[in-house]
């Protein structure tokens, strides 16, 4: 079983879907929770937990993280995922996934699960919150012109999550029928850490370095929130772009970032 810093990757996973089957409120108990393969699996087997039945309908084809330019993303996508209409076909899915960063996959992939497919309804659940803010410790996220929750909410979060009107705008940008994130203050809730303890600079702005916040002025007309003291930066791993570094790793991590 993988822990960072004594954390159960995986009981956080499954801890962050049932938070967000508890903000559908049994709403769609009725419909197939499909993961995006590999990563929003223990999520997704979390959230069916409380609502709705567990179903692979999507299977990857292509090991590792990629993000998909827009031009190549209908051939890309196809290249990426296998999708089984006979599972998918006239029901109403609960797309249970890690993140959206740029939001092209998903673009993708909800048109495939759609058109191809046949879903009568596709509600798309993220157990990241909106990622509003480039990423300079180690995630392929050069600025925020590129971030898909940036086309609905010009700003950052530190509490709560996009409003409905924002989260409508998105689902409709991405194709799907509904949108819910984690709202920010449940990460720190289930890792069962506290806020200052960790880097979410991505979702608040809240750069733990000078590099990381000089990096953001350069990248985007918002200024960013003040730094905290003591910080426990994400890293990415081998499947999802998300975990945890211990503080002591931060000047390393400053020292690799150019100013």
């Amino acid at each position: 079983m993988t822990a960072i810093d004594d954390v159960s990757v995986s009981k956080v996973r499954r801890k962050l879907g049932m938070e967000l089957a508890n903000l559908d409120n049994g709403a769609l108990a009725h419909a197939f929770v499909v993961p995006v393969p590999d990563s929003a699996r223990l999520a997704a087997k979390g959230y069916a937990s409380v609502s709705g039945k567990y179903k692979e309908a999507i299977t990857k084809k292509v090991n590792g993280r990629t993000f998909i330019e827009a031009e190549d993303r209908k051939r890309k996508v196809y290249e990426k995922y296998d999708i089984s209409p006979r599972m998918i076909r006239g029901k109403d899915i609960v797309l249970v996934d890690d993140s959206v960063v740029r939001g092209t996959t998903m673009q993708g992939l909800a048109e495939r699960l759609r058109n191809e497919a046949g879903a009568r309804s596709i509600h798309l659940r993220l157990v990241c919150p909106p990622i509003l803010s480039p990423c300079p410790y180690g995630i392929d996220i050069s600025s925020s012109d590129e971030l898909a929750a940036r086309k609905v909410h010009n700003s950052t979060l530190w509490h709560g999550t996009l409003s409905q009107h924002e989260l409508n705008e998105l689902a409709t940008l991405l194709g799907v029928d509904s949108i819910k994130y984690v709202p920010v203050e449940t990460i720190p809730k289930v890792l069962e850490m506290e806020r200052d303890d960790l880097c979410m600079a991505c979702v608040d702005g809240n750069y733990p370095t000078p590099a990381g916040q000089k990096l953001y002025q350069i990248s985007s007309p918002l200024p960013p929130k003040s730094m905290s003291a003591q910080v426990v930066l994400p890293v990415a791993d081998s499947e999802t772009g998300s975990g945890i570094y211990p503080a002591e790793r931060t000047a390393d991590l400053e020292a690799a970032v150019p100013v």
